[in-house]
C-alpha cells in the first residue's frame, strides 16, 4: 500500500491524504487532545502504583512482568504494576501513531511534526527511566541515592513529555510557531515549576518510605538530628512553593491572559491541597489528585506562554485551542 502511494505523483498524494482526512472519524487536532488525555491518565496510575507500594510488583522483570525469585509483593500489587505497564505501551503505540499521522498530513518544517517527534522521544525516555527504576530495583522501600535522583529525573521527563504533548495540540489547532525558551521569564518559570516538583516528588518519596502517623510527628522527623536525608530534603518543597507561587502571581497579572488565571487558581488549589495532604498524612487520594493538579498546572503554564508569545509576535487575540 506504502509503496503503491509513494508512487504517485505529489498533487496525486495530496489529495489521496485529503480524501483519507475527510474519512477519518477524528481529526488529528481531537487526536492529539485524546493522546494527551490518556497519557495523563496513565500518569496518575503511574502514581496510584509509587503510592501504593506497589512498584516492585514485577520484581526485576521488565518488560514483561515474569517470575521473579526476589519479589515479596501480593498478587493485587503485581497486577497493578502490570496494569501499569500496559497502559503505558498503549500510551506509547498511540503517540507512535500520532507520530506517523503527523508526518503523513503536515509538510515538512510544520512545528506540529517536530512536537509529535519530541513527544515520541520523551515517551521512550519514560520507558527508559521506567526500566532502570525496575531493573535497579529502585522501588518499595529503596532508600538509595539512586532512587532520589531517578524519581526527580522521571518527573521532569513526564513534564516534559506533556508540554511536547500540549504543544503538539496547539499546532494541530493551527495555531502559529511561538519559541517559548527564547523568552527568559519563561524559561525561569519552567525552571522554577520543575524545581519546585522536583522537591515535591521527593517529600511524596520521603513520605512513602518513612510513614508518620500524625502531622505533628511528621514534623518532629524533619528536625530530628538523625533525620534522613530524604525528610530533611522535604521541609524545602513549601519554602520553594511560597517563593514559586509569588513570581507566578507577578507574571500572569504582567502579562494578563486566561491561561495565566488557569494557571494562577490551579497553583493555588495546589497550594491548599498540599498543606491538606501534610495534615492528612498523605493519604493516597490526596497525593493522587495533588498529582493531577500539578500536571494540569503545567499544561497551563505551557499554554500561557504560548499565548502571550502569539498574541506579542502575531498581534493575535488569545483564544482556547479548540477540539476540532
Amino acid at each position: 500500500m506504502w509503496s503503491i502511494l509513494r508512487s504517485l505523483p505529489t498533487n496525486k498524494r495530496n489529495r489521496y491524504n485529503l480524501i483519507m482526512l475527510k474519512r477519518a472519524p477524528i481529526t488529528f487536532a481531537q487526536y492529539s487532545w485524546l493522546v494527551l488525555l490518556i497519557n495523563l491518565i496513565v500518569i496518575l496510575w503511574g502514581g496510584f502504583v509509587s503510592a501504593s507500594g506497589s512498584g516492585d510488583g514485577c520484581g526485576d522483570s521488565w518488560p514483561l512482568c515474569a517470575d521473579a525469585a526476589e519479589r515479596t509483593t501480593t498478587p493485587i500489587e503485581t497486577w497493578i504494576e502490570l496494569s501499569h505497564r500496559i497502559t503505558s505501551g498503549i500510551a506509547l503505540l498511540l503517540v507512535l501513531l500520532m507520530l506517523v499521522w503527523a508526518w503523513r498530513t503536515h509538510g515538512p518544517g510544520k512545528p506540529v511534526r517536530r512536537m509529535a517527534l519530541w513527544s515520541m522521544l520523551f515517551m521512550l525516555g519514560e520507558a527508559a527511566i521506567g526500566a532502570i527504576i525496575v531493573l535497579l530495583r529502585l522501588v518499595a522501600d529503596n532508600q538509595s541515592l539512586a532512587r532520589a535522583f531517578t524519581q526527580p529525573l522521571h518527573l521532569v521527563n513526564t513534564y516534559l513529555l506533556l508540554g511536547a504533548l500540549g504543544l503538539t495540540v496547539w499546532y494541530a489547532n493551527g495555531r502559529p510557531r511561538v519559541d517559548l525558551l527564547a523568552n527568559r521569564w519563561l524559561r525561569v518559570t519552567f525552571f522554577s515549576v520543575l524545581l519546585l516538583s522536583a522537591f515535591g516528588t521527593i517529600a511524596s518519596l520521603a513520605s512513602t518510605i518513612f510513614p508518620s502517623e500524625t502531622f505533628l510527628a511528621g514534623i518532629q522527623k524533619d528536625f530530628a538530628q538523625d533525620a534522613h536525608y530524604l525528610i530533611r530534603l522535604r521541609v524545602l518543597h513549601p519554602v520553594l512553593a511560597v517563593l514559586v507561587g509569588l513570581f507566578l502571581y507577578t507574571l500572569t497579572r504582567r502579562w494578563a491572559n486566561k491561561w495565566g488565571d488557569i494557571a494562577l487558581v490551579l497553583f493555588g488549589l495546589q497550594f491548599g491541597l498540599g498543606a491538606v495532604n501534610a495534615l492528612l498524612v498523605a493519604p493516597i487520594p490526596v497525593q493522587l489528585l495533588h498529582l493531577l493538579l500539578s500536571d494540569l498546572l503545567w499544561l497551563s503554564l505551557i499554554f500561557f506562554g504560548a499565548t502571550h508569545l502569539e498574541t506579542v509576535q502575531h498581534g493575535r487575540a488569545p483564544t482556547t485551542p479548540k477540539i476540532a
